[in-house]
């Protein structure tokens, strides 16, 4: 049971902590510096765990053995993994896939988790990320694709409503991964920016998506900064300040993720010190709504 939703479930939680793109060398290297240096710059003073997003099986600072080894074992490190790839062919054995699943037991990660999208392949590197299509032939193709990641992974897989910049299908999106998460037996990682920037390309509100969304499967939520473009589209580019209708939607998603173990700030690009109110600031809201029963 260790791979499936009860498994995750029967997990100790969390709590907060933060999410970086290993291929953000910038900022990845100066968190790996000041984790392991224990520099008084308060940030790691707080995180109680590290999320790693990116081909994993391509490090370029660090190898995953070496984060584990050099890092605070009081530092959980999460994988987030981008070359499991959800709509590659069933070669399980193909390179990139056996260098993430190596690199998701390396750090010692407690889960997995990956967006749910089209990606086009740039040769060791993920590449280009198309989105989602939203039809029954992506989510069938989706059903199988997972199913064959969690037989081979070794740890719960948690699937992510992906960020989008256009919309190709009709499906709902909450139906979509209600149906994938129950089918595989998987938890969701819920990305608040990508719900936001969906609604607005579908016109709905985006409160009323997270009423219809599978709540009850979520284990992780995202969060991160962005701005809206000249055309009124959300941009999820991390480097930002958290906008204020996206923050509008935290209170309501910990509230009603029951089986909720984690929240993720996500960020590159800017100073600690701004990252680290941010993530204060964030711990709060989390602990007040736990404190009232609410998750």
């Amino acid at each position: 049971m260790s791979g499936s939703f009860k498994g995750l479930v029967d997990q100790p939680e969390l709590g907060v902590g933060i999410g970086t793109s290993v291929n953000r060398q910038q900022t990845a290297s100066m968190l790996f510096d000041n984790f392991t240096s224990r520099r008084a710059d308060k940030i790691n003073e707080v995180v109680q765990y590290w999320e790693l997003y990116g081909g994993l099986g391509v490090f370029p600072f660090k190898s995953a053995p070496e984060l584990r080894a050099e890092i605070p074992k009081n530092i959980t490190l999460l994988a987030h993994t981008a070359g499991l790839d959800v709509w590659s062919a069933d070669d399980t054995e193909r390179d990139l896939f056996r260098k993430n699943v190596e690199a998701v037991v390396a750090l010692q990660s407690p889960w997995c988790s990956e967006d749910i999208c089209h990606f086009v392949s740039n040769g060791p590197n993920v590449g280009v990320n198309f989105g989602l299509i939203l039809n029954e032939d992506s989510l069938h193709n989706a059903i199988r694709r997972v199913k064959i990641i969690t037989k081979n992974v070794g740890v719960p897989f948690l699937a992510e409503n992906p960020p989008v910049e256009f919309v190709v299908g009709s499906m709902d999106l909450a139906y979509y991964f209600r149906v994938l998460s129950n089918e595989t037996d998987i938890g969701l990682v819920l990305d608040l920016g990508h719900i936001y920037a969906y609604s607005l390309l579908t016109h709905q509100d985006p409160r009323e998506l997270l009423e219809r969304y599978p709540l009850d499967r979520v284990c992780e939520i995202h969060i991160a900064g962005g701005y809206l473009d000249g055309d009124g589209l959300y941009v999820d580019n991390h480097a930002y300040p958290i906008l204020p209708q996206v923050m509008e939607l935290l209170g309501p998603a910990l509230a009603k993720s029951r089986n909720l173990k984690a929240l993720t700030y996500e960020f590159y690009e800017m100073p600690l010190s701004l990252a680290y109110s941010t993530f204060v600031e964030l711990r709060k809201v989390y602990q007040t709504i736990r404190a009232n029963g609410g998750i």
